[in-house]
């Protein structure tokens, strides 16, 4: 009867304020812009989840996490990354090409993974300092010439996990 259409229009009214509260609640940042040269970003700039982070060659962009992770992109060839949604299972950043210099702050207290995807697996931060290059590059063989997907990662200090696409086993990096 009545009580049951009361209690019907309630409902309603709550679910819509409850996603316009949703839909205008302001996104988190995850990251913020330190420096900015051949990057179309300015310093002190927020940046949200899923932002494309491209830096043109001979450019860089540093930016600073939301954790106080330190991130520096660009090199000799043009970086093409993408934040992600922060700490946990989710990836912190995935990166179609270019160069990455990482700082990965201290943990105070537990911690997700800081886990960076890239197109021939993830690496996975276990407290350190450490690059990752994306990069194709040209292959002959006999009169066949053609191009591969390379990615290299180098260890300044601590160590990583790097898991390859379709593998079960991981390797451990470590520096030195």
């Amino acid at each position: 009867g009545g009580g049951r259409r009361i209690w019907l229009r309630a409902a309603a009214v709550f679910m819509i304020a409850a996603g316009i509260g949703w839909w205008s609640s302001p996104m988190k940042p995850a990251a913020r812009v330190l420096s900015a040269q051949g990057a179309a970003f300015d310093i002190g700039q927020a940046l949200r989840p899923g932002e494309k982070l491209v830096v043109s060659a001979g450019g860089l962009l540093s930016i600073e996490l939301a954790d106080a992770s330190r991130l520096d992109l660009g090199g000799a060839t043009e970086t093409r990354a993408k934040l992600g949604p922060g700490r946990g299972k989710d990836s912190v950043l995935s990166i179609e090409r270019g160069h990455l210099f990482f700082t990965v702050a201290d943990a105070q207290g537990p911690r997700g993974e800081f886990r960076i995807q890239t197109p021939l697996g993830a690496v996975i931060d276990k407290g350190t300092e450490f690059t990752i290059d994306v990069k194709e590059e040209k292959m002959t063989k006999g009169e066949k010439i053609g191009a591969t997907l390379v990615v290299t990662v180098g260890v300044v200090s601590g160590c990583v996990e790097f898991r390859g696409e379709g593998y079960n086993q991981a390797a451990i990096l470590r520096s030195g």
